[in-house]
């Protein structure tokens, strides 16, 4: 089954959807215009579920890309740190080099070494 609305953005720019029960896929076309051209972009939302590694061991540079659900990054939802062993074990908390892109959680500019992601969600 198929449905088709139009829907317009609010003062932000954007279109909330709310909970999609039983959708899986999205596609949207922006009505062109003479400052825009046509724009098409489709998304595949299946619940399926994500298994994320929680040990990382990265090397210089490496760049990691996840799909990553939510709309904005939280600190009180998710957590990355890098584990140092020598001589004493030190942590940092490295969630300043998370960042959201296409619905995908990435973490680059790392230096060769041993880190951890940590993820909470939340039902809705």
């Amino acid at each position: 089954m198929c449905i088709r609305d139009r829907l317009q953005t609010n003062e932000e720019g954007k279109i909330v959807l709310g909970q999609l029960t039983d959708i899986t896929t999205i596609s949207a076309n922006a009505v062109p215009s003479s400052d825009h051209p046509r724009l098409s972009k489709f998304w595949n939302i299946q619940n399926e579920p994500f298994n994320y590694p929680s040990n990382l061991t990265v090397c210089q540079n490496d760049r990691i890309v996840l799909p990553y659900a939510e709309d904005q990054l939280n600190n009180r939802q998710i957590g990355f740190y890098q584990i140092i062993n020598s001589p004493q074990t030190r942590i940092n908390n490295l969630f300043s080099s998370l960042k959201l892109e296409n619905n995908a959680l990435t973490i680059s500019g790392l230096q060769k070494g041993q880190y951890t992601l940590c993820l909470l969600y939340t039902s809705p």
